[in-house]
């Protein structure tokens, strides 16, 4: 493992810079919760821009074969399902995207299924249509001769996750996301390499909220950090945040992932 507490910085640090940064040492236009929560809202779209944080999560496969996506995190990456408790992996399978399938009421809809022999268009997807001419109508296998009982994918819709009927023969599924970090005010939490877009980002928000209230006096300053930050440019605090995590190494950036998910340091 490769991070430490050490290479993480406690949000305390990067409010004490922003509150001498923008002349707020009393809080007396802003909070420190106005603060916080701009802590927060720059590490998620730095998770949006640069997918720093991959979670992986293991659920009991749901009896009504959808599945919630949970909170503050985007993107399935990787489904697996697999029997057994989650330390019994070994006899896992990968679950498929399957364009346009849901599940609804009792049954699931998709343009492709397996039994859709009458569409001109979409064959039953158990067949392969290069092999029609030689595979039996009957038989519901796939390419390499797999039986559509053992074919497994999902669908997305409205944030859920919908599993076909074959997927039930598994007892757990370990999924991967992108994830939305967030910060913890009791612990260091804020990747280090991140403390100055982070600090910029919060100067610039808090200037903002200042020149709100007095235009011609924090105008200039608002500019500077604006320009520091230079969100939509190559010369700020953003852009080098962004370069940094897409020079990382894979190897660097999955321990960094794996100590991200604990923080229990």
């Amino acid at each position: 493992m490769n991070f430490s507490e050490h290479d993480f910085i406690a949000p305390d640090e990067i409010l004490a810079e922003v509150v001498m940064n923008t002349g707020e040492k009393r809080l007396e236009t802003v909070s420190k919760g106005f603060i916080y929560s701009q802590m927060n809202k720059c590490l998620e779209e730095l998770s949006y821009h640069t997918f720093f944080d991959v979670q992986s999560k293991v659920f009991t496969f749901p009896s009504s074969q959808i599945l919630d996506i949970p909170a503050r995190v985007f993107n399935v990456r990787e489904i697996y399902g697999y029997s057994g408790d989650s330390c019994t992996t070994s006899n896992s399978t990968n679950i498929y995207w399957k364009r346009n399938f849901y599940i609804n009421g009792n049954g699931a809809v998709a343009r492709s299924k397996t039994d859709n022999w009458n569409d001109p268009f979409y064959g039953g997807s158990g067949i392969d249509k290069r092999y029609r001419a030689f595979v039996p109508r009957d038989v519901y296998t796939d390419a390499v001769g797999r039986a559509a009982s053992q074919l497994y994918y999902y669908g997305y819709e409205k944030g859920q996750l919908h599993f076909s009927n074959e997927c039930k023969k598994f007892s757990n599924l370990l999924i991967k996301f992108n994830g939305i970090w967030s910060v913890d005010p009791s612990k260091p939490s804020i990747p280090r390499y991140f403390r100055q877009v982070v600090t910029d980002w919060c100067s610039e928000r808090v200037l903002r909220a200042k020149k709100a209230e007095d235009i011609n006096k924090w105008r200039l300053l608002w500019s500077d950090y604006a320009g520091a930050l230079d969100r939509n440019g190559f010369n700020g605090s953003w852009y080098q945040a962004e370069s940094i995590v897409k020079r990382m190494g894979t190897k660097e950036r999955e321990d960094l992932n794996e100590y991200l998910s604990r923080l229990n340091y």
